[in-house]
């Protein structure tokens, strides 16, 4: 089975009124795409890493992994680790506790294998500030109802 997996952490990630707005670590959200730079508030970039190719044997076909990495940007250092630290332990909460993810026909079954916060050094002229990243493995499903 094959998922929209980006959009779909996405959508769970700016539905998160703890995580996503003004006053909150991640106050731009998240998105696929880089954004200008974050002088007004840390926003992430969501992207699907290499992962292995199979899928949990007890249920083939019908749950997706991704490997997602958000990598959070801020105008200090603080600002995106506090943002990279508390959207991990967004993701870690999703163990054992499958989500609905808003206005998609997605579950989030899962999320391990957690890596990060973890600086990324930026070039100079890449006009963002500071980085880091974090990772984690997603089961997901299609609902059927």
């Amino acid at each position: 089975m094959s998922i929209a997996a980006e959009s779909a952490l996405r959508a769970w990630v700016n539905a998160r009124g703890d995580l996503v707005g003004n006053g909150n670590p991640l106050s731009r959200g998240a998105y696929l795409l880089h954004q200008r730079s974050p002088a007004d508030g840390s926003y992430a970039v969501l992207t699907r890493t290499p992962e292995q190719p199979d899928s949990p044997v007890a249920e083939d076909n019908q749950v997706a992994r991704a490997r997602l990495m958000a990598q959070v940007y801020g105008g200090t250092t603080d600002t995106a680790e506090t943002a990279a630290a508390a959207l991990r332990s967004a993701w870690e909460d999703l163990q054992g506790c499958p989500q609905r993810v808003p206005n998609t026909n997605v579950i989030i079954l899962v999320a391990d294998g957690h890596v990060g916060p973890v600086w990324v050094p930026m070039p100079p002229d890449s006009g963002e500030l500071y980085c880091f990243s974090v990772e984690a493995e997603f089961v997901m499903c299609e609902d059927e109802s």
